[in-house]
């Protein structure tokens, strides 16, 4: 469990796809640049900023629960920094659901 079920290869867009993902990844704690490479171009598909957002192709709960306990959002810069404007009523309204 936790593998792939056949050889991957790295695609030629390889290098891109890493610069991508490290550039739209700089101002987050955590998240997870789901992105494409078609026809030699890099395209966004989305941003996950929680553990366990989406389906996870690892089928192993202990990992998983491993994963959500070390990445404590209540600790990320996002909660710890105040916040102006709708970022602030989000922050509450987390801070209140992480309680």
């Amino acid at each position: 469990s936790g593998e792939l079920s056949a050889d991957v290869s790295k695609p030629p867009e390889w290098d891109a796809l890493v610069a991508t993902a490290l550039a739209l990844s700089q101002e987050f704690d955590f998240v997870r640049c789901d992105l494409y490479a078609i026809n030699g171009e890099v395209y966004l598909s989305e941003l996950t900023l929680y553990t366990l957002g989406g389906l996870a192709w690892v089928d192993d709960s202990e990992l998983n629960e491993r994963y959500t306990r070390l990445w404590d959002l209540r600790q990320s810069w996002f909660m710890r920094t105040p916040q102006r404007g709708w970022r602030r009523l989000y922050v509450q309204a987390l801070d209140r659901l992480l309680q």
